[in-house]
C-alpha cells in the first residue's frame, strides 16, 4: 500500500498528501512550492483544518470538475 510505502518517510508522506488532497491549484502548488518538510507539513495541516471546517459547516464533499465533463456531440 502506498501510504505503508511513505509513513517512516515525512517528505514522502508530505508530498503525498500535497498531491492527493482535493486543492485549489494555488493550494497545492503552494504546499508544493514550500522546501522545508516541516513547514510543508504545517502549512498541510491548516489547509486540511480549514477544509474540514467547510465539510463540517457544509456537509458537502467537493467533486472535481472533470466528473461533470460530457462528451462534444453534433447537436
Amino acid at each position: 500500500m502506498l501510504l505503508d510505502a511513505v509513513s517512516d518517510d515525512p517528505a514522502a508522506l508530505s508530498y503525498l498528501v500535497a498531491s492527493a488532497a482535493l486543492l485549489t491549484t494555488e493550494d497545492r502548488q503552494a504546499l508544493l512550492a514550500e522546501s522545508a518538510t516541516r513547514r510543508r507539513l504545517a502549512l498541510e495541516s491548516r489547509v486540511l483544518r480549514r477544509e474540514l471546517t467547510l465539510l463540517q459547516e457544509l456537509g458537502a464533499v467537493p467533486v472535481p470538475l472533470q466528473q461533470f465533463a460530457t462528451p462534444m456531440t453534433v447537436n
